[in-house]
């Protein structure tokens, strides 16, 4: 028998995506250091539970790991699984915290020394990776990103953005360590991932690679903020991305950001915008955002950051979009005083017409079928403020739609009055001249 006894400390990491294990496992090749629930091919039986070690031989889209029969407890052929059979999984990390000895003359139980980290385990677990490796993967990345697109445009070979959200995305999963690494690369996917087309694999597997980023690096202002960056420019319109997001615990992670870095205005905003994308027309984010306390986070930014113009922009934007056609969303988010903070921005920014729009948009998302909000919104001023801006804009034609369809809701009898402005030619009419007696008991 052996006389001395350990003590292990167990790093535990939940893995959300076939990605993000595969990476774990390059890691530590040959260890059997994740466990996996999934599914044998071609089989609807309950998941099994394997010991996953390496990737198949000449097959990188295959894992293979250790089984034991269920009924011998023996162990059992090895089983080689894809993307389609895995379910959810952990990757277990043991250190040695104590080392102890038993005298059994003395009865008693001695310290020993714990033995040293060995120089590779630190390497990796510190990020001490190949700086050269680094530096080329980082290059490729900016220069995938540089030959994307302006923001706006579409015009893209077939098939190239997908092949180079895949590039990235495996570039990722060979360097979780790096941190300035995966900013590159998050900064490259943010133009590429709108380009690609729906359903796509390599997309949806760059979006797994972005989440695990952000929980890998969750200190790192930098990180988080090219991740919520790249989400807030590529959820809009892709329920595909959206749903990948939500499957690897993006909106958790974004609310999480911003309660760690309350300070970090950059940050702040792309977090804000990341949470308006990953809501927008998805309710299972809608949800999700709001059951992890996305609302909270918000308030908090618009209320410790007043004067920040595109913060303020992002999160109206967010609070339209959670707000949209979910009446819990709207309940709460007026309870909690969103609303009174959305018309505290349309108040606090008038020549700024980003703002303007946005904090209108939030406001009719907000007021629709929901008669008590409609009033909240008239007691604290905002059918004036709204009727301002109209006129403080002319020019704008997004913000007169905008402001056309809150003030059909806020203002009764409005919708004539405009058919009325439309035959003679002016400009659309005042809350007051449509409903003087709604406006003047504000």
């Amino acid at each position: 028998t052996n006389d001395r006894l350990l003590q292990l400390e167990l790093h535990v990491t939940v893995i959300s995506s076939f990605a993000e294990l595969r990476c774990h496992v390059r890691r530590w090749a040959g260890t059997a250091c994740g466990l996996a629930a999934v599914c044998e091919k071609g089989t609807e039986r309950k998941p099994k539970v394997v010991a996953v070690y390496r990737e198949a031989y000449g097959q990188p889209t295959s894992l293979v790991a250790k089984t034991r029969s269920v009924i011998q407890g023996e162990a059992a052929p090895l089983l080689d699984f894809r993307e389609e059979g895995f379910r959810t999984g952990v990757v277990l990390d043991p250190v040695i915290a104590r080392v102890l000895k038993y005298e059994i003359e003395q009865s008693l139980m001695l310290d020993l020394q714990v033995p040293p980290i060995s120089t590779e385990y630190r390497r990796v677990i510190a990020g001490e990776i190949d700086a050269k490796e680094a530096d080329l993967a980082s290059r490729c990345c900016a220069a995938l990103g540089d030959l994307a697109p302006p923001v706006g445009e579409t015009k893209c070979r077939r098939g190239a953005a997908e092949a180079a959200c895949g590039f990235c995305a495996d570039l990722m999963s060979r360097q979780l360590m790096s941190g300035p690494f995966q900013v590159v690369a998050l900064r490259a996917l943010q133009g590429l991932l709108p380009l690609t087309v729906a359903e796509a694999v390599e997309a949806r597997t760059a979006v797994e690679m972005l989440a695990a980023a952000m929980r890998r690096h969750v200190q790192s202002v930098e990180v988080l903020e090219a991740a919520c960056s790249a989400l807030a420019g590529s959820m809009a319109g892709r329920s595909d991305l959206q749903a990948a997001a939500l499957t690897n615990g993006a909106p958790e992670e974004v609310v999480g950001a911003m309660r760690r870095f309350p300070g970090h205005v950059s940050l702040q905003t792309w977090a804000c915008g990341a949470l308006a994308g990953l809501s927008a027309n998805h309710p299972a984010n809608q949800a999700a955002i709001a059951a992890c306390r996305g609302v909270d986070a918000l308030i908090a930014a618009m209320r410790q950051h007043p004067g920040e113009a595109l913060l303020q922009t992002m999160a109206c934007g967010a609070f339209g979009n959670l707000a949209a056609n979910n009446m819990n969303n709207q309940t709460a988010i007026a309870t909690m005083g969103g609303l009174d903070l959305t018309v505290a921005a349309l108040r606090n920014h008038p020549d700024t017409p980003t703002v303007q729009q946005s904090a209108i948009g939030a406001i009719w998302c907000m007021v629709k079928r929901s008669p008590e909000n409609q009033s909240l919104v008239t007691r604290c001023g905002g059918t004036n403020l709204i009727v301002e801006a109209v006129h403080r804009h002319q020019d704008d034609p997004g913000l007169r739609a905008m402001a056309s369809g809150a003030l059909q809701i806020l203002v009764p009898g409005l919708a004539d009055a405009m058919a009325a402005a439309r035959q003679q030619g002016s400009a659309l009419p005042s809350a007051r001249q449509a409903a003087p007696d709604t406006v003047r008991a504000q």
